[in-house]
């Protein structure tokens, strides 16, 4: 049974790993787990397209003073985007609880999830996992990227997946952070 288990999770991030895009429509939040600058820049310009109410950059920084850069460069006007700072975050599990928060803070029904397309499977299943009993819709939008093989980039998330359901459980019964346990 375990091994059943083991291996639908397995192909479950597998395909979710598969390249895809669809044109997000309008929503409530959109959610960026950052890494690289080219996803803080997918979410802004989504932000200026409008396709989001408002805006979020996960992560140790507040969200306006990391998107101020991108905003200039690319001249669009700072009104045009509302920014939501979340709580401070360090990690993608902190990304997803921290976007989970401001969901339930603003009873947000829709979020559009930036990040990479090698983390999306990760970072959506962790979102997914946070917003278990909403009924909130998260469209996914993958940003490409990434130095390393494809295959390389699928072998190393999907080793951070397994440790991030532990982190997920962990959270769940303990109702503390898991890196705070290392300090």
């Amino acid at each position: 049974m375990a091994l059943l288990t083991v291996s639908a999770a397995q192909a479950f991030f597998i395909l979710n790993s598969l390249p895809g895009r669809q044109l997000p429509t309008r929503a409530d939040l959109i959610a960026v787990f950052p890494g690289k600058p080219e996803r803080i820049m997918a979410g802004v310009k989504l932000a200026a397209a409008g396709r989001g109410l408002h805006l979020s950059v996960a992560s140790h920084v507040p969200t306006a003073k990391i998107i101020e850069p991108f905003l200039r460069e690319n001249q669009i006007p700072g009104n045009t985007v509302k920014t939501l700072t979340a709580a401070l975050s360090r990690d993608t599990f902190e990304d997803a609880l921290v976007t989970q928060q401001l969901v339930s803070k603003h009873n947000f029904k829709s979020i559009i999830l930036v990040t990479s397309n090698y983390q999306m499977p990760r970072a959506f299943t962790l979102l997914r996992l946070m917003l278990w009993d909403s009924n909130v819709k998260i469209t996914r939008w993958a940003v490409t990227g990434g130095t390393q093989p494809r295959c390389v980039q699928v072998l190393s998330e999907m080793v951070k997946f397994w440790g991030s359901l532990c982190e997920f459980i962990l959270f769940k019964i303990s109702g503390r952070l898991p890196l705070d346990f290392v300090k």
